[in-house]
């Protein structure tokens, strides 16, 4: 992705739908490792469906994170949710980054309630604001998922203040 298209994301945000992962959760999904076939298959899962994203949700149910990057949820109140790190060879939350990291420590920062917990996609899809992290992307607002808008369908305030925190000029 160039430099323009990423500025448009991160002023706009993307559009994401659900995705099931195939052949996910190998004992060893905890680990940064160089298998990324989950990931690929939905985003071209997600491709196919004409979304910029795949968010996955876990055979309990869950929503875990998008194809390459960590998910987080802004609810009615204020909160700001993300899925638990994976523990060990349970299968269950999702991979660390390290931009996830920096949010998690700059909305303690910023005075912005942060919980690690487990996320249903009515969650997801009820939420106020959400948006992803990776260490390319930095903060990417999502705005719709499945064709439903996300609060308003425009990048939220919590989300503008994170992006803000990090640096980004959006």
């Amino acid at each position: 992705m160039d430099a323009e298209s990423l500025l448009e994301r991160q002023r706009n945000g993307v559009k994401a739908v659900f995705v099931k992962p195939q052949g996910c959760c190998p004992p060893i999904a905890w680990i940064k490792t160089l298998n990324y076939l989950p990931s690929i298959m939905g985003k071209a899962q997600a491709e196919k469906k004409g979304a910029d994203e795949g968010i996955f949700v876990n055979n309990d149910g869950f929503v875990t994170e998008a194809t390459g990057a960590n998910l987080f949820i802004v609810t009615r109140s204020n909160v700001i949710k993300t899925a638990p790190i994976y523990e060990g060879l349970s299968g269950k939350g999702v991979l660390g980054g390290i931009i996830r990291g920096v949010v998690i420590k700059e909305s303690g920062k910023l005075g912005i309630a942060l919980k690690e917990t487990d996320i249903r996609p009515s969650d997801l899809l009820c939420a106020k604001e959400a948006f992803i992290t990776n260490s390319c992307i930095d903060v990417c607002p999502l705005v719709a998922v499945d064709n439903a808008a996300i609060g308003d369908g425009s990048p939220g305030k919590i989300t503008r203040v994170i992006q803000r925190a990090l640096g980004l000029d959006v």
